[in-house]
């Protein structure tokens, strides 16, 4: 999953610097990536959702300890943060107040549908500061 959002956001946005963070014991909550363009900055934090993924099912982001208020208290300065959850091989995408510990169903089609594509995610548009 790293290697195609590095690979894929660099294909739509040739001019992106994203890179991998590693932490260690240092960083308790940082997220996964750091990205930087032209014209914004943020971070990105992957999470792979394995286990009941049925439709009634409420389904919980498998967050390590302080990443979840990491990601709010960061939008809460305003911050550029965004959540990327894998599902069956197909990426759903979350920003801002849209960033929760668990989410039904439905969330995944209703707030993640601007941010996709026919063959994946809309990177510009994801990255971008604000919602349009």
């Amino acid at each position: 999953m790293r290697r195609l959002l590095k690979y894929h956001s660099k294909k739509q946005i040739p001019s992106i610097l994203i890179q991998r963070i590693e932490t260690g014991s240092t960083g308790i909550g940082v997220p996964d990536f750091y990205f930087k363009t032209i014209y914004n900055e943020g971070w990105i934090e992957l999470k792979e959702i394995k286990g009941n993924t049925s439709r009634e099912a409420i389904i919980k982001i498998p967050y390590q300890p302080g990443q979840y208020n990491w990601l709010k208290n960061y939008n809460a300065l305003n911050g550029n943060a965004i959540l990327i959850c894998s599902i069956d091989k197909v990426w759903y995408c979350f920003k801002g107040d849209y960033i929760q510990q668990s989410y039904i169903w439905k969330d995944f089609h209703t707030l993640c549908q601007q941010f996709r594509t026919a063959s994946g995610i809309n990177f510009p548009r994801l990255l971008q500061n604000s919602f349009i």
